[in-house]
């Protein structure tokens, strides 16, 4: 499991254009993710106060900083609807919400002039969430921006993380990894749970 003092230890080199763009990147979104006293060093030369992605958000590639913006915004207002939706019937628990969660996920991508794809898997044989303890069946969220796709899974809870998770789709190089299962499948699925409801 990639953690937040892993991703911040990592030291990033990042040409003059990058910079440029880590430093807007940065004003907009410090007012709500800066920890006090963060710093980054570009290039052994530059340290400025570098945004601070929550513990909550797992990102493992410097590129999908740039284009994470809206996409966090997104898990963050859905995973916090989603434990509201909790909390009224008496319960923290994500186990076995993660169809109900994807549902809002699609709901607050809608919302955002966005498309998310509901994906997922059984953790055996056909796709399905992947950890050190090995594969389990869930169901998670898809959604492409700036020319990248990201996975959001806001029921990350139910498997030892923390709150929610966002990964760029084609890192496979820690833990969780999200493999997609038969799509026909999941959306049979997602069918069954907006005619027959979430059981």
């Amino acid at each position: 499991m990639l953690k937040l003092d892993n991703v911040l230890s990592q030291i990033f080199v990042f040409s003059l254009f990058e910079r440029f763009l880590l430093i807007c990147v940065n004003q907009v979104l410090c007012s709500r993710y800066l920890l006090p006293d963060t710093k980054i060093i570009l290039n052994g030369i530059l340290a400025l106060p570098l945004f601070c992605l929550p513990e909550t958000l797992f990102v493992t590639d410097k590129t999908s900083i740039l284009v994470l913006t809206p996409i966090l915004e997104l898990a963050e207002e859905a995973h916090k609807s989603l434990k509201e939706n909790l909390k009224e019937i008496g319960t923290s628990d994500t186990t076995g919400t993660c169809m109900f969660a994807c549902i809002l996920v699609c709901k607050f991508a809608r919302l955002r002039g966005m498309v998310a794809s509901i994906r997922g898997g059984n953790g055996t044989d056909n796709g399905g969430l992947f950890n050190e303890y090995g594969g389990h069946g869930h169901y998670w969220c898809e959604l492409s921006a700036g020319g990248m796709t990201f996975y959001i899974d806001i029921a990350a809870e139910q498997f030892g993380y923390p709150s929610f998770i966002v990964k760029n789709a084609n890192d496979v190089s820690d833990f969780p990894r999200y493999i997609p299962g038969n799509q026909a499948t999941v959306d049979e699925h997602v069918r069954l749970a907006y005619t027959e409801g979430i059981q």
